[in-house]
């Protein structure tokens, strides 16, 4: 490993940890896959070739071209589920919290409108007086 390659390692027993989950969850797993989808393959090719059944070869071969699309498929379908089941949750609380948003946007206006009312009497209150004295001195 270069040295500055070292140094962006912080914690080496983290990164030894980390290679080994690799190693385990992924690496293995997919060497495994490949190695049973060739030797069905293989399997499939050599039944056709020795004369056997050609139909069932075939048969077989159809089935494994379908099988990966069908799990494609299927995840694709419970990834709409879930959404579906998500959209569906969504709907059902939304309306509880409109209205208490709501509620608390209605009484943040009422406040305001008091306090704004409030600011403004003493000014409405004074020209108020002033016009009756107007009125009542004839100006």
């Amino acid at each position: 490993m270069k040295e500055t390659e070292q140094q962006a390692i912080r914690n080496p027993e983290a990164y030894r940890r980390h290679k080994k989950d690799v190693f385990w969850q992924i690496t293995l797993p997919l060497v495994i896959a490949c190695l049973l989808v060739i030797s069905l393959a293989v399997w499939t090719g050599l039944a056709a070739s020795s004369g056997a059944d050609l139909s069932r070869a075939a048969n077989t071969s159809l089935m494994l071209l379908i099988l990966p699309v069908f799990f494609v498929s299927l995840v694709v379908l419970v990834i709409l589920i879930a959404l579906l089941v998500g959209v569906l949750w969504l709907l059902k609380k939304i309306p509880y919290y409109a209205m208490k948003i709501q509620t608390v946007l209605l009484t943040v206006r009422e406040t305001i409108s008091k306090a704004a009312d409030g600011a403004a009497k003493p000014f409405i209150w004074t020209q108020s007086l002033l016009e009756a004295v107007k009125k009542i001195f004839g100006r």
